[in-house]
């Protein structure tokens, strides 16, 4: 919605008055590109290709599910229902992770 007000109000006149088309091309182009940084600016992502063998699927989800939890409990502190959840997914996926890593690594206890 925003966008598309934004499309409607930017200037164009540059473009519209550039005879040259590849100019106006290109002063089209930075208009939109200005616009689109606004809207939807690029975000760094980072990608873990390169997973520890012994970190199953089920524990990821696990310590996601976990990672939920925290942010509720950051935005209300005082609920102890939250609380008390993610104690539970904190001990969970500690317990989940130690016995992962004994299993793959054995005699290393």
């Amino acid at each position: 919605m925003y966008f598309q007000r934004d499309c409607i109000f930017a200037n164009w006149d540059p473009v519209l008055q550039e005879e040259d088309p590849t100019l106006a091309w290109d002063l089209f182009l930075v208009i939109l590109s200005n616009l689109l940084d606004k809207h939807a600016p690029l975000k760094k992502m980072v990608i873990h290709e390169n997973l520890p063998e012994w970190m199953t699927r089920e524990y990821l989800e696990t310590a996601n599910d976990r990672d939920y939890w925290l942010n509720k409990q950051r935005s209300s502190p005082d609920d102890p229902i939250i609380n008390m959840t993610c104690i539970n997914y904190k001990r969970i996926t500690r317990v989940m992770k130690r016995n992962l890593k004994r299993d793959f690594f054995p005699g290393c206890t």
